[in-house]
């Protein structure tokens, strides 16, 4: 361990991560080969990621001289892309679907992958570096993906102000206040033949 952290490190894994994660936002889902089409640009720098640090698990540390640099530029360029890189002047980041963390991972990992993203993501969110998680989005973040079950779980919320539900409320309290003007109006009317009944008791 001392070796590694203290040795010199060179090589350009890092910028070549980096390009492959702004390519990946332009081309998305586009096969990298077209004979190929399940290798996509949203599954080419986790690929590349594997492939290296494969090679470095079994010993070929002279390809994987820059490892560090690799897994830093892979994470990183991601979240300057994500959250930091000025598009235009009124826009900062890529809040596309598209580009999500969970995107660069096949499907049959998102279960596996999304509890490991979500609690890093958290431990950052805490100390200001990413946004916090919007839970008014069906629980969707930056590092979730569309998962069709979760339509199933429904989560109640009050009606927004000014909304659909305050006008339905309206109209039912100015009907409910309609009726009961109606019915005090209806006991304030003095029955007919009223004045003719005497009291029993007035000629006592």
């Amino acid at each position: 361990m001392e070796e590694y952290l203290l040795g010199s490190s060179y090589g350009c894994g890092g910028v070549i991560i980096a390009v492959m994660m702004y390519t990946r936002q332009k081309l998305g889902s586009k096969p990298v080969v077209p004979q190929y089409p399940l290798l996509t640009f949203h599954l080419l720098p986790t690929c590349t990621v594997a492939f290296f640090t494969l090679l470095w698990i079994l010993g070929v540390h002279f390809l994987t001289v820059d490892i560090s640099f690799i897994w830093i530029s892979y994470l990183f360029s991601w979240t300057y892309l994500r959250f930091f890189y000025k598009y235009e002047a009124d826009s900062t980041g890529d809040s596309s679907e598209g580009f999500t963390f969970m995107a660069m991972f096949p499907e049959v990992l998102h279960p596996v992958v999304l509890p490991l993203t979500i609690a890093f993501y958290n431990l950052f969110s805490i100390t200001g570096v990413f946004p916090k998680i919007e839970v008014d989005k069906k629980l969707q973040h930056h590092l979730r993906y569309q998962d069709t079950k979760a339509d199933a779980v429904h989560y109640s919320t009050p009606p927004p102000s000014g909304g659909g539900g305050d006008a339905v409320a309206e109209r039912r309290r100015a009907k409910a206040i309609k009726l009961l003007d109606a019915k005090m109006a209806e006991l304030s009317k003095e029955p007919e033949g009223w004045e003719d009944i005497k009291d029993p008791n007035e000629d006592v």
